[in-house]
């Protein structure tokens, strides 16, 4: 799937509203500036690129995070315990409650590694680290509502693990069968003044490309997935966010969102 184009525009405030806007087109003749009687041709990837944000260290505080986005699902990176994302949605009302927290403990080797380098690539809309012989590469495939965590260079006989959660005063539904687990909530809003009265909702659900995956409950509030890398050292994360309100099969959207 063709991947975000263009510029990428994500900021997420205090607890996690976020709001994401993106442009997928690629580089072809759209490209061009103008056109007056001669071409005046633009290089947009290398324009775009001159704005990267690159990080010489990891960004280990929330405050230091990275956007990503697609302009429903928002999600901000950071290099706590390993890899760390928040995901943000624009419709979760009224409070724009966040569906989860993600983080892979096992990219603590790239993340803490002397030759640590990131860069949040604009042009294709994705977030990649490098560090200790391994690369970790994530975006917000933009169909789907779905984060998408691709690490190369991982040992193949480790055991790796992926969690999901929330934390209090949240209360999901959690949920786990075969290789994808999943975190649910769901609410009305009729507390506040003014309050419309409609249901609204979150929904979270995570699994893992890669060799014996199997997702558990932890506790109410956490989905751990464990798997080991394939032989060649290559895994993926997928996490996927897509909207819910309560209704209609919460599964079926997250089997639907997560194509498995």
């Amino acid at each position: 799937m063709q991947r975000l184009r263009l510029c990428l525009i994500c900021f997420f405030l205090m607890c996690g509203s976020v709001v994401a806007t993106t442009n997928a087109q690629g580089p072809s003749s759209r490209g061009r500036a103008a056109d007056l009687g001669s071409r005046f041709v633009v290089d947009v990837p290398g324009v775009i690129g001159r704005s990267d944000i690159v990080l010489g260290k990891p960004n280990l505080e929330p405050g230091e995070a990275m956007p990503l986005g697609n302009g429903r699902l928002g999600v901000a990176v950071w290099s706590a315990g390993g890899f760390t994302a928040q995901l943000n949605r624009n419709d979760t009302l009224p409070g724009r409650l966040s569906p989860g927290l993600v983080v892979i403990p096992g990219l603590a080797g790239l993340t803490q590694a002397k030759d640590y380098a990131g860069r949040l690539n604009l042009y294709r809309g994705e977030f990649r680290e490098q560090g200790g012989g391994m690369t970790a590469t994530a975006f917000v495939e933009p169909d789907t509502d779905t984060l998408i965590v691709e690490v190369t260079g991982a040992n193949p006989t480790q055991a790796q693990t992926t969690v999901l959660k929330m934390w209090a005063p949240r209360t999901p539904k959690a949920a786990a069968e075969s290789s994808v687990g999943m975190l649910t909530e769901s609410w009305v809003d009729d507390k506040n003044p003014g309050a419309s009265g409609r249901a609204f909702g979150s929904l979270s659900a995570i699994t893992a490309e890669g060799r014996e995956v199997v997702a558990a409950i932890t506790d109410p509030l956490t989905i751990t997935v464990s798997f080991k890398p394939l032989e060649d050292g290559h895994f993926r994360v997928r996490v996927a966010a897509p909207h819910y309100d309560g209704r209609g099969s919460a599964t079926e959207s997250a089997h639907r969102a997560l194509a498995v």
